[in-house]
């Protein structure tokens, strides 16, 4: 029965794209149902109105507006001087400048990119479930994919990436697939900032076995984890200057002024003056009950591989816990706060691996507060971004509606 209904997803598609994807749920395994989510995903960066000027994707829209460089080459050149971060976002308005001036086509082709990975990360996920299908898992899948949404096609650099080393990042440690390792190095090709995180997946891979042994994981590595969570609470923003990163580690140019952006008291204000808004106060009380309820249930999954010892869930709860706590540290920095999100994938996907060996109580319990916990992460991410970013034809038109719809579409820009 699952299975005729996502065959459905492809007539369906043309007809109603929404209905076509979620139909994809019901058989996300086949090759039709990726190929009718990585389309909605298109057509979804397609459906962007570019009305809300505080979003990323209006502020990409205006500088694609204006990007005026003639040739590949050229734009290579250019990130080769040091004049670009990244490259990803640039080559997208190259290719798409060749033939359109429309926002709404460079936003679909950022779905295309987002879609592919996205979808990568899903069949991981559906791949660690097995066969096994109840309350649980779904709500474990549930909350996978509201970390990472569609909604995300609005700010498509970092998401993508963050997409991108998950899965390259998963193959390469702990499916021991090596050229996943191409995948770890482009990422930063994507958002620059993944510069800094690479480094350390590819340092795990060679000096796993200092974090963790035939006992299990060692007590200093649960004490590092437990102190960077216990100064994540208490140390300011910015209050780690990077004044010296840039030329130990040797970037220069766009990457240097990024970085030093970052890390400027410019940008502390600015956070700090945001955080006087219902919503920003909002989202920090439940970005701290996400946090609070992970260090509880990596307690218990401590507690748990004490009693079922388990090399392979033993490499990747060290790996979790030392690439979180390398997270917190991340998070005092403005924008270094969403690394958290890539380490909580790897948790979700341990997790559901030791759900389906020991479905204890206690794990059970951890899986059900996810509901209220992360309520806000759902409805904000899911529902209301996708309401506040896309034209309301995503949701009720055919395919051909929505292009006719977008096709002659401009921006007026307020910068």
């Amino acid at each position: 029965m699952n299975k005729k209904i996502a065959n459905l997803s492809l007539p369906l598609f043309f007809i109603w794209p929404l209905g076509g994807f979620i139909c994809t749920f019901y058989n996300i395994k086949s090759k039709l149902s990726g190929l009718i989510f990585i389309l909605f995903c298109m057509v979804f960066g397609y459906s962007f109105s570019f009305t809300d000027t505080t979003a990323d994707s209006y502020r990409i829209a205006y500088v694609f507006s204006r990007f005026d460089y003639s040739s590949f080459e050229e734009l290579i050149s250019t990130y080769r001087n040091g004049q670009m971060p990244d490259l990803y976002r640039f080559i997208l308005y190259n290719f798409t400048k060749l033939f359109s001036v429309n926002p709404k086509v460079l936003f679909a082709l950022a779905g295309f990119g987002f879609g592919i990975t996205c979808y990568k990360g899903i069949r991981l996920f559906i791949k660690e479930k097995g066969e096994q299908t109840n309350l649980y898992i779904l709500i474990l899948f549930v909350v996978f994919f509201s970390l990472n949404p569609i909604a995300n096609i609005n700010g498509f650099r970092f998401w993508t990436a963050t997409w991108l080393a998950f899965i390259s990042g998963f193959n390469f440690l702990f499916y021991n697939r090596d050229k996943w390792l191409i995948g770890l190095l482009i990422t930063p090709l994507v958002h620059f900032s993944f510069l800094f995180v690479i480094p350390y997946f590819i340092l795990f891979k060679f000096f796993k076995k200092i974090t963790y042994n035939n006992k299990g994981i060692p007590k200093w590595v649960l004490v590092i984890y437990i102190v960077t969570f216990l100064l994540s609470w208490i140390l300011d923003t910015n209050v780690i200057k990077l004044d010296g990163l840039n030329g130990l580690l040797g970037f220069s140019g766009s990457i240097e002024n990024k970085v030093d952006l970052y890390n400027s008291d410019q940008i502390t204000e600015v956070i700090n003056e945001r955080q006087t808004s219902l919503f920003h106060r909002v989202n920090k009380l439940f970005s701290s009950l996400i946090k609070i309820l992970f260090f509880m249930i990596i307690i218990k999954v401590y507690n748990i591989l004490k009693i079922f010892n388990n090399q392979s869930h033993n490499r990747l709860f060290a790996f979790i816990l030392t690439f979180t706590s390398f997270s917190y540290i991340a998070a005092i920095i403005p924008s270094g706060g969403r690394f958290l999100t890539l380490a909580y994938l790897f948790l979700l996907i341990l997790i559901l691996r030791l759900f389906k060996e020991y479905p204890t109580k206690g794990l059970k319990r951890s899986i059900l507060w996810m509901i209220p916990v992360f309520s806000y992460s759902v409805l904000f991410s899911i529902v209301f971004l996708s309401y506040r970013l896309v034209e309301p034809s995503l949701w009720f038109g055919n395919v051909f509606w929505i292009i006719l719809e977008g096709m002659y579409y401009k921006v007026t820009y307020t910068l």
